[in-house]
């Protein structure tokens, strides 16, 4: 049987956005699902964790074993809340973060500025916000394993701010600047990368 995965989009983007890395993930032999978040994920990051961890828990639950998750950009920080802060890590073994700056996004600083004001998730991703600092503080989850990816050409998310203590970080090639953020989840590099990341705990 495929391992299944839980794809998590991020800010300002639908699920639908996901579908090139759900064919991509599924050619490679997973077995991917969408994530149902609230329109646009505008929303404080933790509701949509709260919606990450009921979802990867009836899918783990369905399967009758931890699953796989894919967080991307801002979806990267509610997979993680959901894991660390909401218990998931009990219906979750392998997490990948693709372009998701936990160290803050700094432009999400003129993001802010501009959309904040209908928007607490994007001003959750500033440098050195609380809600960023928790999940710094707390570490990765045992019996989690987390792989980051970050894109070298991304301007939105520089990979050195999509680190991660305990987790293995990897940089990958990106499309070009300035829109190497919005195409990450379409390169052949990160489709390696997730896939390594993804592979079952077992065979690694």
């Amino acid at each position: 049987m495929s391992p299944p995965i839980l794809l998590v989009h991020g800010l300002l983007t639908e699920r639908w956005f996901l579908l090139p890395l759900q064919h991509r993930l599924r050619h490679a032999g997973f077995d991917p699902h969408l994530t149902r978040l609230p329109p646009l994920c505008v929303q404080d990051v933790r509701v949509l964790a709260a919606a990450v961890a009921a979802q990867a828990r009836r899918l783990a639950d369905a399967r009758g074993a931890p699953i796989g998750v894919v967080g991307v950009s801002q979806g990267g920080v509610a997979s993680m809340w959901a894991v660390q802060q909401l218990g998931a890590s009990d219906a979750v073994d392998r997490l990948v973060t693709l372009g998701t700056p936990f160290a803050g996004a700094p432009l999400a600083r003129l993001g802010a500025a501009v959309i904040g004001w209908a928007s607490e998730g994007v001003r959750q991703l500033v440098p050195g916000h609380p809600l960023l600092d928790t999940l710094i503080a707390g570490g990765v989850p045992d019996g989690v394993r987390m792989t980051t990816i970050g894109v070298a050409t991304d301007l939105v998310a520089p990979p050195d701010r999509c680190a991660f203590p305990g987790a293995r970080h990897v940089v990958v090639r990106g499309g070009p600047s300035p829109l190497a953020h919005q195409w990450m989840a379409l390169s052949r590099a990160s489709i390696a990368a997730i896939s390594e990341g993804l592979a079952p705990v077992r065979e690694r």
